[in-house]
């Protein structure tokens, strides 16, 4: 099901088919949840000067996800194989989303909406007909391009052209998806008191919820989701989401300065086999110098050994969401590629 992707990479690139990666900088991963330590909240990825001008977006976790197995496997539910008449399979949803309030730009319109608590925004492509392919943005520690919109707005003519349905989802906390929707934020999405990991991977369902509602209401393609996540989404991605929903939601990601690696007992469905992998296919960006590098590595060797399709690139001389790393430019050139003919 997976299409044969490739790309040419101006930067240092690195394919998992290597026997040894060095981290000079990195070395062992630094351990804050061993230690109890909380790392300050960091400017994370720089965003495109024609976007956001100096903007900085997603800060990035304190610590990593932590450790602890998923409390229950609920039903992924969402997937009405139903088929158009184009032969498309598809969630054949209608009647759109229900908009609490709305924001304009760039000739597009983004709603903001909730489902159980967990607010979301979606931007519908102009033009383009048939089932949506469905775009999912992950924010980082504090939100910032989710606040900004910048994500999305990056990607507008990339969705405009290929019929991509765009949603924000915000973390069921505000600030931080690898936290617990019980973890306590201050104004600037600093913890009050002790990250509280999310180790009974209630934002994995919070997310799942939300893609449900959206393929309920507009009509979704079933078997290729696009993901963008930054710091902590990308650890949320990684450890929590996957394992359980990777199946039900597959499609290609781009990961961006962060990752961790979940236990084998908590994946829920049958990674061995390559139907159920089914379209996913990661692609993991980072810089050499970023304090989660050495946890990206380990979690893109990790999912490679289980068999899924796996890009590794390292930038340079480049900390955690940069500078020097454009984020959302990495997260559109993996659509672009992964939507291609």
């Amino acid at each position: 099901m997976a299409a044969a992707l490739g790309y040419a990479a101006s930067m240092f690139r690195s394919s998992l088919m290597f026997a040894v990666l060095s981290f000079v900088a990195c070395g062992s991963r630094p351990g804050p949840e061993d230690s109890g330590t909380q790392l300050p909240v960091d400017a994370g990825e720089t965003l495109d000067a024609s976007v956001d001008a100096g903007e900085a977006s997603d800060a990035g976790p304190e610590n990593d996800a932590g450790i602890g197995h998923d409390a229950g496997i609920p039903d992924a539910g969402g997937l009405d194989a139903g088929v158009t008449d184009a032969g498309i399979s598809s969630s054949r949803g209608d009647g759109g989303i229900t908009c609490m309030s709305s924001v304009s730009f760039d000739g597009h319109s983004a709603c903001l909406s909730s489902v159980n608590g967990t607010s979301f925004k979606v931007t519908l492509p102009n033009g383009g007909g048939g089932p949506y392919t469905l775009g999912i943005y992950l924010h980082g520690d504090g939100a910032g391009a989710y606040n900004s919109n910048s994500a999305v707005r990056r990607m507008l003519t990339l969705a405009d052209a290929k019929h991509v349905l765009q949603i924000a989802v915000l973390a069921p906390n505000k600030c931080s998806w690898w936290q617990a929707p019980t973890a306590q934020f201050d104004g600037s999405c600093m913890n009050v008191g002790a990250p509280v990991p999310d180790t009974n991977a209630e934002n994995a369902h919070k997310l799942a919820e939300v893609i449900d509602a959206v393929r309920a209401a507009y009509d979704i393609r079933n078997e290729q989701y696009l993901y963008y996540s930054a710091s902590g989404g990308s650890i949320f991605l990684t450890r929590r989401f996957i394992p359980i929903y990777g199946e039900a939601y597959p499609g290609g990601m781009s990961i961006n300065c962060g990752g961790e690696m979940p236990d084998d007992t908590d994946f829920a469905w049958a990674i061995s086999d390559p139907a159920a992998r089914g379209s996913t296919k990661m692609f993991f960006t980072y810089g050499d110098q970023d304090y989660l590098a050495a946890d990206s590595h380990d979690t893109a060797t990790g999912y490679a050994t289980k068999g899924f399709v796996v890009d590794e690139k390292i930038l340079p001389g480049v900390g955690h969401c940069g500078p020097g790393f454009d984020a959302h430019g990495r997260a559109l050139e993996v659509w672009t590629q992964v939507l291609a003919p």
